[in-house]
């Protein structure tokens, strides 16, 4: 048996991805986000073109704004706080959002990774035994307490 890899080359390594994908992405990467992502990613999905159809007229979304502004509070607000109407709103460069599919192939991309790693020391074999703890809290489960985590899953979502 080989071992794990030294946690100090497990860090560098990680630390390296992410400042990469820091400087091709312009966003910060983590998993809980990645997992949101995909397990919401209809909800994503539609956010995602909603973002888009607002980011593609940006005059008439702030067109709309002061609108509702003003229909809201009146002209006198917009007028208080020394606001004119533009006849054009500034073109503002916005970030475009991450698809969903790119933070599963990050997840799946972790997954392999240890797979892998297992499979090149010859540590791969699969074991369904958890440590002590899990069994004291399991209770009566016994050696089925692995279930308590695979129902958690779902709750914890």
């Amino acid at each position: 048996m080989h071992g794990y890899l030294n946690w100090w080359l497990g860090g560098i390594s990680l630390g390296m991805f992410t400042i990469l994908f820091r400087i091709l992405t312009g966003r910060t990467l983590g998993v809980s986000g990645s997992w949101r992502k995909v397990a919401f990613w209809r909800q994503e999905s539609a956010s995602d073109k909603a973002f888009q159809a607002v980011n593609q007229d940006q005059a008439g979304a702030a067109d709309a704004l002061l609108a509702a502004t003003m229909a809201e509070f009146g002209e006198g607000a917009v007028d208080e706080l020394g606001m004119e109407p533009e006849p054009q709103a500034k073109k503002v460069a916005a970030r475009q959002p991450i698809p969903w599919t790119a933070h599963l192939v990050f997840l799946l991309s972790l997954v392999l990774g240890g797979f892998l790693w297992a499979v090149y020391t010859g540590d791969l074999h699969i074991s369904y035994q958890l440590s002590a703890i899990h069994h004291k809290i399991s209770g009566s489960f016994g050696d089925m307490s692995f279930m308590m985590l695979a129902v958690a899953l779902p709750v914890t979502v």
